[in-house]
């Protein structure tokens, strides 16, 4: 167990007596003093790169001694800090204090370990017909993954969805990927055009040929057909950097390597300084998604969905010549794609194969033995810049590690870069969205009042609600450790975080929210009372009788953190009660 999670693990222990205590009380919420002293920040990193070594073959390299590796930023040699060896040593599950039915926590129950591996499908970037053969694929190679390796699955779809946490339990893993609810069925997506589409559009204007349309109109008809292609080529971009940023999120309280194993027909995101200065309106997305992924120890292993090259498939599953010209273009820049991306980060692509399985298998077997290198760069001004890294061994060895990162403040790196008028945690609040722990917390949950009386004004945005309605009372108590709180010259702390409960019904659909701003000011004898039993904060939602699932987030206005747990809820409104 690393130092961190010893801290954490015991804070939590303190948090478990504390939730929902008698003297639970809401931080002060009040505007900042107007007088205040400076506030100064210094901000010192080390960079940390995991570095994968094989031989010719692709067989990992073990027992390399430190000075077999050089690294250079820029150029410029760096002294290596710390390094150590990982050889694919599974993880362990941290035990959790025992707690009341009614008290939930999001924090974490992986241990350190050297690697765990996340599956994503991607429905927005493929074909439908792809999407079933790649859900076959995962599914075979669940019936022989190696015993001990932790594995999560993810589906990318208008949003992303958690099918099924990290877990060794892989048949269960299988029951949830082949569920329908679980967002990993197969279906189509408004922004990405099918073969059968693409053929539509050029079948039209040959006809307009046959039928000696006017070049204008003709040309006309084109310029719209590459408006529309750009237009949904530029949406699945602002999808996919939203959904890398969540899982950024997620996986970030794991302290170890992730190797993400990305299935998709087209890979529309890179993280490269020339391709993020051709995207006007996504460039800080892309620029702090890299950041996250850096952060997170993030390897991308794309893996194409499209099996062979030699031929395209379609939606209902037949083989047929589209434009060949079009097609190999396409699957030529895919290719690039993937290759842009797994040099970027670290990983390794797989394509042109129909055995996606043995991909899955290659990817989780390539990052699981890697060596990790630390070093403090010797230009320490976070200007933005994208470093260059190379690492340096003897020839004949063949390595993959990320090739840069930005030297963005930490500021930057996590704060939303969605519209200013966008809430920052309703989408990490989203039905089927994971739980995030850079926020940690335990929470209890007790009905308030089991029938609200008619007339009685409702807890949440949403008056409109058809009774019976239960009231249900959250009484958090949060790690204070995880917050940024800034010292004034009279000595108080001040920190800035936005309360949310979402109530889904069973088909996610929003039924009701509580949503509260939070500027908090703490006198220095509450900030310390903090530290021992956590910050305390009680709010209320009123919800319809039936199955609801309710989502609850903490969010850092300062720092963009954020900490979220899901509840799922039967409530008859007569007597209520949680499960």
């Amino acid at each position: 167990m690393s130092k961190w999670q010893a801290i954490a693990i015991a804070s939590l222990y303190v948090l478990a007596g504390s939730a929902g205590s008698a003297g639970a009380q809401e931080p002060q919420q009040s505007s900042p003093p107007a007088a205040q002293g400076p506030t100064l920040k210094v901000e010192t990193r080390n960079v940390l790169v995991d570095v994968v070594v094989t031989d010719k073959k692709g067989k990992a390299i073990s027992g390399l001694p430190k000075d077999t590796f050089e690294i250079a930023e820029d150029g410029v040699t760096q002294q290596i800090v710390s390094f150590e060896e990982h050889k694919a040593a599974p993880p362990s599950s941290l035990a959790l204090p025992n707690m009341p039915s009614n008290v939930f926590t999001n924090f974490p129950t992986i241990n350190t370990s050297d690697s765990v591996n996340v599956l994503l499908l991607d429905t927005l970037n493929t074909d439908p017909a792809d999407q079933v053969y790649v859900r076959k694929q995962m599914t075979e190679y669940l019936k022989t993954v190696r015993q001990g390796t932790q594995v999560a699955i993810f589906a990318l779809g208008s949003q992303l969805k958690l099918v099924r946490g990290f877990t060794t339990d892989y048949a269960g893993l299988a029951v949830a990927l082949n569920d329908q609810s679980s967002g990993a069925a197969p279906q189509f997506s408004r922004f990405f055009a099918t073969n059968s589409q693409k053929d539509s559009d050029a079948e039209l204007t040959s006809v307009m040929q046959k039928s000696q349309a006017s070049p204008e109109a003709i040309a006309a008809v084109r310029a719209y057909q590459r408006e529309q292609v750009a237009m949904m080529a530029g949406a699945r971009t602002e999808l996919t950097l939203q959904a890398f940023q969540f899982l950024a999120r997620y996986l970030s309280g794991i302290h170890a390597r992730k190797n993400l194993i990305w299935f998709a027909q087209s890979f529309p995101i890179s993280f490269v300084p020339d391709a993020i200065s051709r995207m006007p309106k996504g460039r800080d997305k892309a620029q702090q998604t890299s950041d996250l992924l850096t952060a997170g120890q993030i390897a991308i292993y794309p893996v194409s969905a499209s099996g062979v090259a030699n031929y395209v498939q379609n939606e209902v599953g037949t083989r047929h010549s589209v434009n060949a010209e079009i097609a190999h273009a396409e699957i030529s820049s895919a290719q690039i794609a993937m290759e842009t991306l797994a040099k970027e980060t670290g990983g390794q692509a797989f394509y042109n194969t129909n055995n996606l399985n043995t991909a899955i298998s290659d990817a989780i077997d390539n990052g699981a033995r890697y060596y990790s290198l630390a070093y403090s760069p010797t230009n320490r001004t976070l200007d933005g810049k994208y470093r260059r890294i190379e690492v340096r061994v003897p020839k004949g060895l063949q390595l993959s590690y990320r090739r840069g990162y930005y030297a963005d403040s930490a500021d930057f790196s996590s704060k939303s870069t969605d519209r200013a008028d966008a809430d920052p945690l309703l989408p990490l609040l989203g039905f089927g969205m994971p739980n995030f722990d850079q926020i940690l917390f335990k929470m209890q949950l007790n009905v308030a009042m089991a029938r609200v009386a008619d007339g009685q004004k409702t807890a949440g945005s949403n008056t409109e609600m058809k009774g019976p309605l239960t009231r249900y009372r959250a009484d958090f108590a949060i790690l204070p450790q995880d917050l940024q709180f800034d010292k004034t010259a009279d000595g108080r702390r001040l920190g800035h975080l936005e309360v949310m409960l979402v109530a889904y019904d069973a088909d996610g659909k929003i039924v009701n929210i509580l949503k509260r701003d939070l500027p908090v000011s703490l006198t220095e004898d509450v900030f310390q009372t903090a530290q021992r039993g956590g910050l305390q904060i009680r709010e209320e939602i009123d919800v319809p009788a039936g199955d609801v699932y309710l989502r609850m987030g903490i969010y850092d206005m300062n720092t963009g953190k954020c900490g979220s747990i899901g509840v799922p809820l039967q409530t008859k409104g007569q007597s209520g009660g949680g499960k």
